[in-house]
């Protein structure tokens, strides 16, 4: 009995190992850098150097930073991320998208309004922006001008191209500020 514990120990053992080695480098690293972040997001309001923790360092930009070969393009205020853009590389459900959108938030965001923008012309993309609202994410822009408020936007651009199944091909992710 002793000897069928012992190899199902080495057998465990050797399952972990060969699932390390094959985890992706990211996976490991987001669950490192989640684990001593200063602030409960996985984006906006982050540090910058708890977002390069996780996404490694930025490709600089004249106006923002590009992170995983462009895959993020990240703007910030007082060292924090203000403003988070990316792009799924095929276009995905609005509920795929959104799921994927709330893990970048602060964990206190609550959603308050899902409206689309009103159209500009006849092109095939629509702008759907969801508001949220955050009690702790000013707090993260003490120097910021104009002040920023407690909300967070994210704009979605959808193809319309089937008006029945609109998909989603960018998400851009906001803090609000207060009018100049």
């Amino acid at each position: 009995m002793r000897h069928l514990l012992a190899r199902g120990f080495w057998i465990v053992v050797v399952l972990v190992i060969a699932i390390t080695a094959v985890t992706p480098l990211g996976w490991r690293r987001e669950g490192i850098a989640a684990s001593q972040q200063s602030y409960p997001s996985g984006g906006i309001g982050l540090s910058q150097t708890d977002w390069e923790a996780i996404h490694g360092a930025p490709m600089v930009g004249q106006s923002h930073n590009q992170y995983e070969d462009g895959h993020y393009a990240v703007w910030l205020q007082d060292e924090a991320v203000f403003k988070l853009e990316f792009g799924w590389d095929e276009p995905v459900e609005q509920e795929s998208a959104t799921a994927e959108v709330e893990t970048y938030l602060p964990q206190d965001a609550i959603l308050t309004e899902d409206f689309y923008a009103p159209r500009t012309g006849d092109g095939p993309i629509a702008l759907r922006v969801h508001r949220y609202e955050s009690g702790s994410i000013a707090n993260q822009f003490p120097r910021t001008t104009p002040a920023a408020t407690g909300s967070i936007s994210v704009i979605y651009q959808e193809d319309n191209s089937n008006p029945y199944e609109p998909l989603v091909t960018r998400a851009t992710l906001i803090v609000g500020t207060e009018p100049s």
